[in-house]
This record gives structure tokens, C-alpha cells and sequence, in this order.
């Protein structure tokens, strides 16, 4: 059957670009940046999109450029669904009791970039098996609505051979399949993609790049005929001099 459209992006009273939205209790969220202060803001609208008011204690100051900002729904401390917000400053509950964001993990020294600048520090979250895992630049972060939260990356805690993955290496995309997370990792010459079962990884496929930098920008897994399942890998290759 086919559905119909309609525009709800907040193009009337909300005066800064929106980068992130979600549909939580009967609400459209949208997370917007402000450049010109640094700033986070978090809107709202309780009609389906007509109007939209800014819910002024959520804000959250952001350091960088280009703060890919990301709405995800997961769990509070008691199991309740909740809103998070994720930034290249922190990890935030949307508490919206007392209209507030609550930083649950604060990134400043806690991850490191690749050898070389990367394009970008921060890539979408996903939900896995009741777990939330955040990338960041070579981490990959699990964490727990309780609050707990560890590194499970296999280039900062040395858990794979180095030579899988090329220099400027760092977690790129991942992705839900099933019972367990799919994971990218961009690098210098070769751009790999590993399953993670919750103890170990387990390799899938590679890219090879002659003399250039493969940028895996997104892996998706679609379903198909007889409950087969395909992998596809959205990427790009810099650099290449042949």
C-alpha cells in the first residue's frame, strides 16, 4: 500500500540547522546546532511536526566542528525506554521531567584519534542485544544503561593482529545484525568488516585500495529470499595515485 509524506522539519521558529531526529512518547525530538555559540539544542513538537518549541535547559556545549550530533533511543537506569543523545562531547539521557540533559559519559581523554587527522570523530550509534555501542575514532564503546561502560575495540585494546587493518585505521560503521554487531574499520590501503558476538571478533571481508585511503561510510544488512542475509558496504577511496 502506499503511505503518504509530509514535511515536519522545523523550518519556521527553530532558527539553526537540524542534524538529528526521533519520535519518542507521542513527541518529534530534533537535536539542532547552533555554530555560533557551540552549542547543542534539543526542540520539540506535540502536534506531528506543525509547530516546534525549544526545551531550554537541553543544551550541551560542543568543542568541535561538526559535532555529528545522533538521537538514540535506549534505556534509563531502571529499563524504561529513554532518549539519548550522543556528541563529540559527551553521552546524554534526555530527561524530560525536569526538562534537562544528563551527561552519562564524558568523552574529554578518553579516546584518541588515528596517526594521521580524520574526517570525522564520530559515527551513529546502535542498539545491540540490549546494549548501546558508540564509535569514536579508533574506540568502540558498549555500554550499559546502568552506567557501565568499556572499550571493546580491537585496535585500542589490541585484541586482533595489527596487520588487519591499515595505518590511519579507525572504527568507521556499524551496524545491527541480529545477535550480533557488525563493525567497519576504515584505513590506508585496506578497509576490513568484522562481526563482534560479545567475546570476540570474527572476520567477514576486506577492501583493498592500492596506494589509497578507503572511507567506509555506512554497512547495511538487508534481509532476503529463504532468510538469507546480505551484507553491503558504503565506501569511498582517497587518495588513490593510479
Amino acid at each position: 500500500a502506499a503511505g503518504t509524506a509530509s514535511l515536519v522539519t522545523p523550518t519556521t521558529n527553530v532558527g539553526e540547522p537540524v542534524y538529528s531526529g526521533a519520535s519518542f512518547r507521542d513527541l518529534i525530538i530534533v537535536a539542532c546546532f547552533d555554530s555560533g555559540n557551540g552549542m547543542v539544542e534539543i526542540w520539540k513538537s506535540s502536534n506531528e511536526g506543525v509547530d516546534f518549541y525549544q526545551i531550554e535547559g537541553m543544551t550541551a556545549s560542543v568543542d568541535f566542528d561538526g559535532p555529528n550530533i545522533e538521537l538514540i533511543q535506549y534505556l534509563d537506569a531502571s529499563g524504561s525506554p529513554a532518549l539519548y543523545l550522543t556528541t563529540t562531547a559527551g553521552l546524554y539521557m534526555l530527561n524530560f521531567v525536569d526538562e534537562i540533559l544528563e551527561r552519562q559519559v564524558d568523552w574529554s581523554q578518553r579516546f584518541r584519534l588515528a596517526a594521521a587527522e580524520t574526517t570525522r570523530l564520530h559515527y551513529k550509534p546502535a542498539v545491540v542485544n540490549g546494549l548501546l555501542y558508540l564509535p569514536r575514532g579508533q574506540h568502540l564503546y558498549e555500554y550499559h544503561y546502568s552506567g557501565n561502560y568499556r572499550d571493546i575495540s580491537p585496535i585500542t585494546q589490541a585484541r586482533l593482529d595489527p596487520t588487519h587493518f591499515g595505518e590511519q585505521s579507525e572504527v568507521a560503521a556499524i551496524c545491527d545484525a541480529g545477535d550480533e554487531l557488525f563493525v567497519a574499520f576504515s584505513g590506508t590501503t585496506i578497509g576490513t568488516v568484522w562481526s563482534y558476538n560479545g567475546n570476540g571478533y570474527h572476520y567477514i571481508t576486506k577492501i583493498d585500495a592500492t596506494d589509497a585511503l578507503v572511507n567506509i561510510h555506512d554497512i547495511i544488512v538487508s534481509s532476503g529470499a529463504q532468510s538469507s542475509s546480505t551484507l553491503h558496504i558504503v565506501y569511498t577511496e582517497a587518495g588513490a595515485t593510479n
